[in-house]
């Protein structure tokens, strides 16, 4: 029961937010509790409460998907299930510690190279895409994005990559609390970026990388453009 209160819970904020904030909550946090000496679980939805909970060795993550992903055929979740196991995100304590030590290297290469994209090179980017048939401010945003994280990946990876818009910005495991049919469409997107970009000839540490970047980081990106 208290399961499906904390789904419940987390569709009512992520069904609906908005591309740049989540909606007004009367409270910072909601709690669920199940008795005394039990687990409980806390939606943290402001930003600073969230940040100390992440430096707390007191909280874990609450893993959302590993309900979902015991039900569903592992073929059709393969590469939701590369990034559960090799990224971030999913991992607490020391294994997490390691591998976020492992990630400033592979980020200092992606800023190296978008800091010498110059002005003339984002203009162009810019131009191209608003001169497209029906653009918009989004899709020139989705177009800026999209070179922004093929340079950011190649810097990384060592050759040049271009990432499929079509697929690049489907990539969302996170709103709402998945259904089998949005999972599948979504590992479809990862895997599509993926194999354009060989992650499977990648060890685990640069995989991390590039799957942490392709699901978490083109959405935020996009909105906050």
């Amino acid at each position: 029961m208290e399961y499906l209160q904390v789904l419940d819970t987390g569709r009512a904020i992520t069904g609906r937010r908005e591309e740049d904030r989540f909606p007004p909550t009367p409270a910072p946090s909601v709690v669920f509790r199940r008795g005394e000496g039990s687990p409980t679980t806390f939606l943290v939805f402001d930003a600073m409460t969230a940040k100390r909970v992440l430096e707390s060795a007191e909280y874990k993550q609450f893993r959302f998907l590993h309900r979902i992903l015991t039900i569903v055929r592992p073929e059709r979740t393969k590469w939701i299930r590369r990034f559960v196991d090799v990224g971030l995100i999913m991992i607490d304590g020391p294994e997490h510690e390691r591998r976020r030590h492992e990630m400033p290297a592979a980020l200092d290469r992606c800023i190296e190279r978008i800091t010498q994209l110059s002005a003339d090179d984002l203009a162009g980017i810019i131009s191209r895409a608003a001169a497209a048939e029906e653009a918009s401010t989004a899709s020139v945003a989705r177009e800026t994005v999209r070179v922004i994280f093929s340079e950011s990946i190649a810097a990384i990876v060592g050759r040049d990559v271009s990432l499929p818009p079509d697929h690049l910005f489907e990539i969302d495991i996170f709103n709402p609390f998945p259904t089998l049919s949005t999972l599948a469409r979504c590992d479809a997107s990862i895997e599509a970026c993926c194999r354009g970009i060989g992650v499977d000839a990648l060890d685990h540490a640069t995989q991390s990388v590039v799957l942490s970047l392709i699901v978490m980081g083109a959405s935020p990106l996009h909105a906050l453009i």
